[in-house]
C-alpha cells in the first residue's frame, strides 16, 4: 500500500513541463545543425508560401490573396517571421504546438483519471513519444497546431463540467472554432461541445451573447483574409467523392490520381492503434483494454466513431487522417495501461520495459523522419542546380510550390494546370517519371510527358536525385 502511494505521489509530479523543457529545444537545435526546416511536398510549402505573403502584408506589401486550405497555421507562422528566419518558422510552430498538445493530454488525463497512479508516465511514452507525434512536431503542417487547439477545446470543456465557470466554455469554444480553421476535419471531434454550449444558451441566455462575440472573433481571420474557400476544401480533402462504398475498397481512382492499397479503408482504420507509427504494442493495450470502460462519457466515443466512418469513406488511405482522433483513443485506453503495469510486480522490470519501449518509439521516429529530411534535401539540390540555367521557363509538376520558395530564376508553368498544352521550345521540363508512374497514370502532366517523348522534343541533360529527370524542350 505505502508503495503504491509513493509510486501515485510520485507520477503525479508534473514533469511534462521539463520534458518539454528540455526536448523541444533539444530537437529544434538538432533540426537546424542537420539543416532540415520541416518544409516537404507541395502542402507544406504552399503553408510556407501563404506565410510569407501574410507577414508582408502586415508590414505595408500586397494583399496576400486567396487560399485553399484553412488559414490559422500560415497566420500564426506570418506572425512569428518577425522573431524567427522565414525558412524555419513553421517547424518552430508545430514543435511549439507539439508541446501545447502534449501538457494539453497531461492535463486532461489528470482530470479524467484523478486517481490514476501512471498517467505521466504513460503520456510520455504513448502519446510524447509515439512516433507520428514527433514526426508531426517536425514538419510544417498544421496536424499539430490543429491538435493543440483541439486539445486546448477539450480541456477548457471538461474544465466547465467541473466548474461551471462561463469562460471556460468560451475559451473551449473559441479553441474550438481556431481548430477548426486549422483543420476542417476536427469539427468531427468537437461533437462533445456541442451539447453543452446548447444546454448553457437555455439556462442562461445572456450566455449566448457571451459565445456569440468569441465566436466572431475567432472566425474574424479566416473572413478577414478571405481564405475560407468551402470549394477548394470540400475538393481537397475528398469529400465530394466520399461513400460508405469506399469502406470495402482497397483501390481509387480520383482527381488526385490513381490509388491503391493492401487493405481495404474498413480495415485501414485500425491503424491508429495496431500501426507501429502509432502505438508499437497497439495489440497488447487492446487486449488489457477489453471490458474497460474509458473515462471519458459516452459521447466522446460517439463522436470518435462517427470520425473514423467518415476517414473510412474517403477514397484514399492516409496515416495523416488518422492522427486527430489518435489523443481521444489514448485517453480512452489509459486504463488498460494501468492494468498491464499492475501485472508486472517487479520495479525494476517496469523501468526496463519503459525504457526499451521508449528506445524504440525513439528508433521508429527517426525512420519515419529521415525521408522528409531526404525529401527536403532533394528539393534543396534541384533548386541549386535550376539556379545554374540559363532558360526563361521551367515546365513541372508537383514541385513547383518547392521551387518556387526556394527562389530559382526561371518562371515556373505547372504542367498539372496546364490548360493549352503548347510547350514552347528552349525551355526547360522537370519529371519524375518513375515516382509519377503508378498514381498519375493517364493524368495531363503522365499525357504531356509522354507526347513530348514520342515527338522527341525532350532533351535530355542530366538526372538529379531520387529519379527527377531535367530535359530542354527542342
Amino acid at each position: 500500500m505505502e508503495e503504491e502511494y509513493n509510486i501515485k505521489k510520485k507520477d503525479n509530479v508534473q514533469f511534462y513541463w521539463l520534458t518539454i523543457g528540455i526536448a523541444i529545444p533539444l530537437f529544434w537545435i538538432i533540426f537546424r545543425i542537420v539543416g532540415f526546416n520541416g518544409l516537404n511536398g507541395q502542402e507544406a510549402h504552399e503553408f510556407h508560401r501563404y506565410s510569407m505573403a501574410v507577414a508582408s502584408y502586415l508590414t505595408g506589401g500586397p494583399d496576400p490573396g486567396t487560399f485553399s486550405f484553412p488559414i490559422i497555421y500560415s497566420l500564426v507562422g506570418a506572425f512569428f517571421t518577425f522573431v524567427i528566419p522565414d525558412f524555419i518558422v513553421l517547424q518552430t510552430v508545430s514543435l511549439l504546438a507539439a508541446a501545447l498538445t502534449y501538457v494539453n493530454f497531461c492535463k486532461i488525463l489528470n482530470l479524467v483519471y484523478p486517481s490514476g497512479t501512471q498517467r505521466q508516465r504513460f503520456a510520455f511514452l504513448f502519446f510524447f513519444c509515439c512516433p507520428y507525434f514527433l514526426k508531426s512536431a517536425s514538419i510544417a503542417m498544421p496536424d499539430m497546431l490543429m491538435l493543440g487547439l483541439m486539445t486546448s477545446s477539450w480541456l477548457k470543456l471538461l474544465q466547465w463540467q467541473q466548474k461551471r465557470e462561463s469562460h471556460l466554455l468560451l475559451l473551449s469554444l473559441c479553441f474550438g472554432v481556431l481548430a477548426i480553421q486549422t483543420g476542417i476535419n476536427s469539427i468531427m471531434l468537437l461533437i462533445p461541445m456541442f451539447p453543452e454550449i446548447i444546454s448553457a444558451i437555455r439556462k442562461r441566455y445572456t450566455m449566448g451573447l457571451i459565445l456569440l462575440a468569441g465566436l466572431v472573433i475567432t472566425i474574424t481571420p479566416g473572413i478577414f483574409f478571405h481564405a475560407i474557400d468551402l470549394k477548394d476544401i470540400v475538393h481537397y480533402s475528398w469529400i465530394s467523392n466520399w461513400s460508405p462504398m469506399n469502406y470495402f475498397k482497397n483501390g481509387f481512382s480520383t482527381g488526385e490520381g490513381q490509388f491503391s492499397y493492401s487493405l481495404p479503408n474498413i480495415v485501414f482504420i485500425f491503424a491508429v492503434v495496431l500501426h507501429p507509427i502509432y502505438i508499437f504494442t497497439g495489440v497488447f493495450l487492446l487486449y488489457y483494454n477489453l471490458n474497460k470502460q474509458g473515462g471519458l462519457p459516452k459521447i466522446w466515443n460517439y463522436a470518435g466513431i462517427a470520425y473514423l466512418l467518415l476517414i473510412a469513406g474517403l477514397p484514399v488511405q492516409s496515416l495523416r487522417l488518422l492522427f486527430p482522433i489518435f489523443p481521444l483513443l489514448m485517453i480512452q485506453m489509459y486504463p488498460g495501461y494501468e492494468e498491464m503495469m499492475r501485472t508486472i510486480k517487479r520495479k525494476k522490470q517496469k523501468l526496463a520495459l519503459f525504457f526499451i519501449a521508449t528506445a524504440i518509439q525513439l528508433f521508429i521516429a527517426i525512420k519515419a523522419i529521415i525521408p522528409i529530411y531526404y525529401t527536403q534535401q532533394e528539393e534543396i539540390a534541384i533548386a541549386k542546380e535550376l539556379k545554374t540555367r540559363p532558360e526563361a521557363t521551367l515546365y513541372t509538376f508537383n514541385i513547383s510550390s518547392a521551387l518556387k520558395n526556394y527562389d530559382i530564376p526561371q518562371e515556373i508553368i505547372n504542367i498539372w494546370n496546364l490548360k493549352n498544352p503548347l510547350i514552347s521550345g528552349g525551355s526547360l521540363f522537370l519529371y519524375n517519371p518513375i515516382r509519377f508512374q503508378e498514381q498519375f497514370r493517364n493524368t495531363d502532366p503522365d499525357k504531356i510527358y509522354r507526347n513530348l517523348k514520342q515527338e522527341t522534343r525532350l532533351m535530355y541533360i542530366k538526372t538529379l536525385p531520387n529519379g527527377w529527370e531535367l530535359y530542354r524542350i527542342r
